[in-house]
């Protein structure tokens, strides 16, 4: 099953890509005010330029305290770090995981040197006609009245469609494969025209799925920034561990 067809969404990809680079890039921005208001703590910064929310990778080899935070505000700044651990997923996005600070710093990056964030149509399914010719096992013919027989669910189905998705790219383009399915009933037809509409949703580089990535990022900044939320004249509250939606550390 191939896509013959597809829609002029051009307009629609480049709203979405706007929108979305400025999410992403307000949500960085953020982080590094909230690095300018701590900075503020010990005196003018020596290099106003270089006071940033730096993120400490994954690898362990960025882990400096900067010249402009003191050593306590560092200190809770780190445990929002990408090497202190795994952070949660808030999306279904089956990929290899990237810390939300990584994703966040990667994803503006890519925005400011390519305008605007490149989103991709990416099909995540399909509705078709209906293919087969026969009755399934929970479905038998008596007096010429179709029945419902609950007790041969668990019967084998040998005339049932076997999808293939394995070869599936994910590309909303003419060509692209959809899926593959074993139906013998279509007999010596060697060409099926108009099968069905493939779904398709809006991905971020990588095929990360938008929405839910945003609001991944969204959830951890508002994280960030409320652990150093002043609740008294002592000055930033203590910093508070992340809690992720998964359960892990």
């Amino acid at each position: 099953m191939r896509i013959s067809r597809v829609p002029d969404i051009q307009e629609i990809v480049e709203e979405l890509s706007l929108r979305a680079g400025d999410v992403i890039n307000n949500l960085r921005t953020s982080l590094d005010h909230l690095m300018w208001q701590l900075a503020q703590l010990q005196g003018p910064p020596r290099d106003p330029l270089r006071v940033k929310f730096r993120v400490c990778k994954t690898n362990g080899l960025s882990c400096t305290k900067p010249d402009y935070l003191g050593s306590q505000v560092w200190g809770q700044v780190h445990e929002f770090q990408p090497c202190k651990g795994v952070n949660g997923r808030a999306d279904s996005w089956p990929g290899e995981y990237v810390h939300q600070a990584e994703q966040l710093a990667k994803l503006s990056n890519h925005d400011k040197h390519r305008n605007i964030v490149d989103i991709d149509p990416a099909v995540s399914g399909f509705s078709s006609i209906p293919t087969r010719l026969t009755l399934p096992p929970w479905i038998e013919v008596i007096d010429g009245e179709h029945i419902f027989a609950p007790g041969r669910l668990g019967d084998p189905d040998p005339d049932a469609e076997v999808i293939d998705l394995s070869r599936a790219d994910h590309r909303l383009a003419v060509g692209a494969e959809v899926a593959r399915v074993r139906a013998q009933l279509w007999g010596s037809v060697e060409t099926i025209g108009f099968i069905g509409f493939a779904r398709l949703h809006f991905t971020l580089p990588q095929l990360l799925p938008l929405l839910p990535t945003l609001q991944r990022l969204s959830l951890y900044c508002h994280e960030v920034l409320t652990a150093f939320t002043p609740d008294s004249a002592a000055g930033p509250s203590v910093g508070r561990p992340m809690v992720p939606t998964n359960g892990q550390r």
